[in-house]
């Protein structure tokens, strides 16, 4: 691990692949990661750099995908959400764990990891003022 990056969150997917998700800073406005093993030890990392939230965009979803690794995303939503729901083409509906962001200011993240050959269908986050279905535009990591 780099010595400027800091893991704020990681867990365990239904089928026992853990996952870290970190920040470290860079020249801009630092990246945002994920890193996926799965219990054979196959590792894949992905991230992205850029910004907090925009008013214009309450959700933004960054996926990838490796050889032997499952899909993974990093969904990020504004705070004030508490709750995200993520249905994949296979018909699962994952409940999103969300943690502040330690370097973006008003931005929630959470980690889906999913099945190859499966994609995500849906976003919906909840907040005070109900249930939103989100448009689906993902960024590869």
């Amino acid at each position: 691990m780099d010595r400027d990056e800091q893991i704020f969150a990681e867990g365990e997917s239904p089928s026992g692949d853990t996952w870290r998700l970190g920040w470290q800073p860079d020249d801009h406005s630092g990246i945002t990661w994920l890193r996926i093993t799965t219990p054979d030890g196959h590792t894949h990392k992905g991230g992205y750099g850029s910004p907090s939230i925009s008013s214009h965009t309450p959700v933004s979803i960054y996926t990838g995908s490796a050889d032997h690794v499952p899909n993974g995303a990093i969904i990020r939503v504004a705070t004030g959400a508490t709750e995200l729901e993520v249905t994949t083409s296979d018909r699962r509906t994952q409940t999103v764990n969300l943690v502040q962001h330690p370097a973006h200011e008003g931005a929630l993240v959470g980690v889906v990891v999913y099945p190859h050959g499966t994609n995500i269908e849906s976003v919906r986050f909840i907040d005070q003022s109900g249930r939103h279905d989100v448009p689906i535009t993902q960024h590869h990591l």
